[in-house]
């Protein structure tokens, strides 16, 4: 049989979730445990799904941890150290004007001081910079700017560009928006600020042709989620094909049952979404949700009248891509679920 397009399937746990449950985490005050971000961000990166994605700039910023020098600090390695040192001791800062560098200069990947003092989160550097003229939406080789770099990062970072009149709706080369990264990366405190600033909603990248909406329900935090929904985001809107050839016709419900996050597919369902809505390769989320071993986000859609017919283009239906694709562990519990097509049968505490 063939497989759905796409690479492993989601390691995601199984977690019951019944309505009450979805209220109450929604009244939850944000976490921000930079660990935890960071282990979920890791645990994402290593369970890539059918539905393709292709970033990897969210796992970390240009700092990299693999023993490689940190490529975000300027020319040698002389003036690396003393940038080092810099950040270290914000009363020594006016030696970045020694030598002519200046305040806009930038290493050999077009990133600024600027950019630096932003993902690496030190807000005092920030505003020291921007006082002394440093340009506040300079653009690396990448097309990112400082408020793209901490988006996924440090609060007072994002609230003080934003303050000093950053563009929180510019682009990078790849289309992806300060709120994309927020999105994509759960950080729910930044996503709340750029939305209140004006951030374009609905927006597409070109990578994906994903908007913020489906990088939310990707990385499946109801809370960004439920903002994102707030402010007026389009549950149905599907990937834009013309901005790219992946994912085609995918929508934020695919997106959330291939992960399993039971609790953001009962949200987005709560909130309108079409259960039975195809992509471009046929798939409804029942599809994605078979193919993964989804079996919460599973039960939620057969509550939903998630039809178990429906064949994708290669003619398969939910059932056989769980016969043939499920992990070990998950198909057999798929299977009967599927066969029966009846929640309660699998103690869905949402019946």
């Amino acid at each position: 049989m063939a497989r759905i397009p796409g690479g492993r399937r989601s390691t995601a746990s199984h977690t019951e979730v019944n309505e009450s449950d979805v209220s109450a985490q929604e009244e939850e005050e944000p976490s921000l445990s930079k660990s935890q971000t960071k282990k979920e961000k890791s645990t994402r990166s290593s369970s890539r799904t059918s539905l393709k994605r292709s970033r990897t700039e969210f796992q970390g910023p240009a700092v990299q941890e693999s023993g490689q020098k940190a490529q975000c600090l300027l020319y040698s390695e002389e003036q690396e150290e003393t940038f080092v040192k810099t950040l270290k001791d914000l009363s020594s800062i006016n030696k970045l004007t020694v030598a002519g560098e200046g305040l806009q200069a930038s290493n050999e990947f077009g990133e600024t001081y600027l950019h630096f003092a932003a993902f690496t989160g030190r807000p005092d550097l920030v505003k020291w910079l921007l006082d002394k003229g440093a340009q506040c939406d300079a653009r690396d080789n990448k097309g990112r700017t400082p408020l793209a770099r901490c988006a996924s990062g440090d609060v007072e970072c994002v609230k003080i560009l934003i303050q000093r009149g950053a563009d929180v709706d510019l682009a990078d080369n790849e289309g992806i928006t300060p709120l994309h990264y927020a999105a994509l990366s759960q950080s729910f405190a930044n996503l709340k600020l750029l939305l209140e600033a004006g951030a374009q909603i609905n927006s597409y990248d070109k990578v994906n042709g994903c908007s913020p909406l489906h990088d939310a329900c990707y990385g499946g935090d109801l809370k960004c989620v439920k903002a994102l929904v707030e402010a007026k985001a389009v549950v149905d809107m599907p990937t834009n094909p013309e901005k790219s050839e992946r994912n085609k016709g995918a929508v934020a419900l695919h997106y959330a049952a291939q992960e399993n996050k039971a609790d953001v597919v009962l949200f987005l369902l709560k909130n309108g979404a079409k259960v039975n809505l195809q992509d471009c390769k046929g798939c409804t989320a029942l599809h994605y949700a078979a193919y993964n071993g989804a079996v919460d986000a599973a039960k939620i859609l057969l509550r939903y009248k998630a039809c178990t017919d429906t064949k994708m283009n290669q003619g398969y239906t939910p059932l056989q891509v769980a016969q043939d694709m499920c992990a070990k562990k998950d198909k057999e519990q798929m299977e009967s679920l599927l066969k029966n097509g009846n929640p309660k049968a699998d103690g869905c505490v949402i019946c």
